[in-house]
């Protein structure tokens, strides 16, 4: 999807049919106690340093950077059409707080959009905004509260009680928020979100990362220590985990099918766990679906189900494939959006066979598809970042009635570090 421009990234929702209603604005409050129908403090970003942007995925991140005025830091959009994403959550019913300030010349009007729900590429919803709106060159505070019960967007400035615009809620889903250049440069900076439930329950999903720099070179995966860990032959070493997908051997390649009533995705995982390794494999998708390779994973004690770090393998439009997430856990840490990852969504050939390589060191985390670098993670969560595991082939339960998938692997083989 090589496309360079804002309403060419994403197809547009316009929102239209704004309606005045009369309901209270939500309760926001820091602190707010731990009842499920109050909203608690669950996210803060002041954008102390260069690290702090991990939490968004950029359509165009060389016009976004942390800058800093009077010894006051922020994030700054100095050019037009472009998309920065919260990818932190993904969240339904919020209330979310910012400070914005439009940095362009006098004779360029600024206008951005507030994006309260970005699910795909073509499907987001917004609000648009421009600098007349707002004190033009001077701080403003911006309150959205979305609640999806009432399918409506509240939009308040300053210490204004009455909104400044309410517009319908049509996708009632949870997606992530965000910010959108239309022209003109803009500010951010102070994000604060909350939302109802208990504050343990949100933890943040994303973490600021060390700063990766140049993305490195795929492993040579042609060195004598590794180590096939599929025979070719059999199954024996893996055991399927969870759903009912069929797994067998046939010509010395590993299949996995989609068995199209299953209900729960399927995982043929090894018997032995592995911590820090390169992991190398080919792919091939002979019929549509979805699929993944779980490292570090477990069982869950309560339910026995599969949850842990996973690599997306992913055949759709989408092509997602490499990018680094969380299954059962906290969801998306490397998602492939924006114009940055276009080289890395084309690498993976949907036809042919393709060649996957994932290294887990400590706590950092790369992959590659077909020789190109996808994903570069820290996960700097001490608590939740997994440091031992099996691997699993997953084949995921078709969500859609004509994604019966069937993959094909072979050339799996490993070196532990």
């Amino acid at each position: 999807m090589k496309k360079t421009k804002l309403n060419k990234i994403i197809a547009i929702l316009t929102i239209t049919g704004f309606s005045v209603l009369s309901a209270q604005s939500n309760s926001i409050s820091e602190d707010a106690g731990n009842s499920k129908d109050e909203y608690n403090l669950i996210y803060h970003q002041n954008f102390e340093d260069f690290r702090s942007i991990s939490d968004f995925v950029f359509a165009g991140p060389d016009d976004w950077l942390i800058n800093s005025a009077g010894g006051n830091s922020y994030l700054e959009c100095t050019g037009s059409d472009n998309i920065g994403l919260l990818v932190w959550r993904r969240l339904e019913n919020y209330n979310m707080e910012f400070d914005i300030m439009f940095s362009s010349g006098k004779n360029d009007v600024g206008e951005f959009q507030l994006i309260y729900n970005f699910r795909e590429p073509e499907s987001y919803s917004h609000i648009t905004l421009s600098a007349k709106e707002l004190k033009e060159k001077k701080w403003t505070r911006i309150r959205l509260e979305r609640n999806v019960a009432n399918g409506e967007v509240r939009i308040y400035t300053g210490d204004r009680a009455e909104p400044m615009t309410i517009a319908s809620d049509e996708l009632k889903e949870k997606g992530w928020s965000g910010f959108a250049s239309i022209s003109g440069s803009f500010r951010i900076d102070n994000i604060k979100v909350w939302a109802p439930g208990k504050p343990e329950a949100w933890r943040p999903r994303c973490y600021p990362s060390k700063p990766a720099g140049k993305l490195q070179k795929q492993p040579d995966i042609n060195d004598t220590s590794y180590k096939t860990i599929f025979n070719g032959k059999n199954l024996d070493g893996w055991k399927p985990l969870n759903g009912s997908a069929l797994y067998y051997v046939e010509n010395g390649e590993l299949i996995g099918e989609c068995n199209p009533k299953a209900k729960l995705n399927t995982y043929l995982s090894t018997e032995k766990d592995y911590d820090n390794f390169i992991l190398a494999f080919e792919v091939l998708y002979e019929k549509p679906g979805n699929s993944g390779v779980q490292i570090r994973s477990r069982q869950r004690e309560k339910d026995g189900l599969v949850t842990g770090y996973q690599i997306e393998i992913d055949q759709s439009e989408r092509r997602w494939t490499g990018g680094f997430y969380e299954e059962r856990g906290r969801g998306w840490f490397t998602p492939l959006v924006g114009e940055c990852h276009a080289h890395t969504r084309e690498a993976f050939n949907l036809k042919k066979w393709n060649l996957i390589v994932i290294k887990a060191e400590g706590n950092h985390f790369q992959t590659w598809v077909n020789g190109v670098p996808v994903a570069d993670y820290y996960d700097m969560d001490d608590e939740l970042a997994a440091s031992k595991g099996f691997i699993g082939f997953q084949v995921h339960w078709p969500v859609e009635p004509d994604a019966i998938g069937k993959l094909r692997w072979r050339n799996i083989k490993i070196r532990e570090l």
